[in-house]
């Protein structure tokens, strides 16, 4: 019997914060079924965030979950950090932007826990 029905990669780590990170609507591909974009398909007209815009961006939502996080139970502050695009591979610093994810984590591996996620 199913109780209820939620979101986790790993049913025994549910998140109880989920960032969706739009990082780029550039893309290489031109996928049917894709609906970004308020006309659908993607923005290939838009540029890529900056590097500097994109690890502001990472602080500034390190900065809100800490926040927030201070007010869940601690078997319950486990974030979800999805990036996606367009084609989030396509940024021309992704490389450099999940490693700034990951090492601009550390001042809160003891305070939640994070799950880094790059949708393509």
């Amino acid at each position: 019997m199913i109780h209820s029905i939620g979101f986790a990669l790993d049913p025994a780590n549910v998140p109880s914060f989920l960032l969706d990170w739009e990082i780029t609507k550039l893309c290489n591909l031109d996928c049917s079924y894709c609906s970004t974009g308020l006309e659908g398909g993607h923005d290939n007209t838009t540029q890529h965030p900056s590097l500097q815009d994109c690890l502001r961006t990472i602080d500034f939502m390190y900065e809100y979950v800490d926040l927030y996080m201070q007010h869940k139970k601690p078997n319950q502050r486990k974030v979800n950090l999805n990036i996606y695009g367009g084609e989030s591979l396509f940024h021309p610093d992704i490389v450099e932007i999940l490693q700034a994810c990951r090492d601009r984590y550390e001042p809160y591996r003891h305070k939640w826990y994070l799950t880094l996620c790059c949708t393509t």
